[in-house]
């Protein structure tokens, strides 16, 4: 029955979301994402194949899904002096200085010739 109205069993299926990776109809629990409907199995990363479910995901520029793990190791940027991921450590933020087209971690940003600590910021030390 929906809407007060009665339904048989193909038909009230047809009225379900489909799974925008399998196409099967989804029948329990769904994950929506991207605006889409996806069966929690089917909502994987696409370089490990882990299930998403709840966690933080990304998309790249093909709409493939990564788990947020994968997306970095694959997508940031590398720090030019330490030659590491700039990547989130913790759940804190990590923030990317460019300058003269080299990425660095805030911690490597230093000047090359004293290796004092650079500030993006104008400070008393320049």
């Amino acid at each position: 029955q929906m809407d007060g109205q009665p339904m048989c069993d193909p038909c009230y299926k047809n009225t379900l979301d489909k799974c925008a990776k399998c196409h099967a109809v989804i029948l329990d629990h769904i994950v929506r994402a991207m605006g889409s409907g996806y069966h929690p199995e089917c909502f994987t990363c696409v370089v490990c194949q882990r299930r998403i479910a709840d966690e933080s995901f990304a998309v790249d520029d093909y709409n493939e899904i990564h788990c947020a793990e994968d997306y970095y190791r694959k997508y940031a940027p590398v720090c030019s002096v330490c030659q590491k991921s700039i990547i989130p450590k913790d759940g804190k933020d990590s923030y990317k200085i460019e300058c003269l087209g080299k990425n660095f971690h805030e911690d490597c940003y230093r000047c090359e010739k004293c290796r004092v600590p650079l500030s993006v910021e104008p400070n008393e030390q320049g």
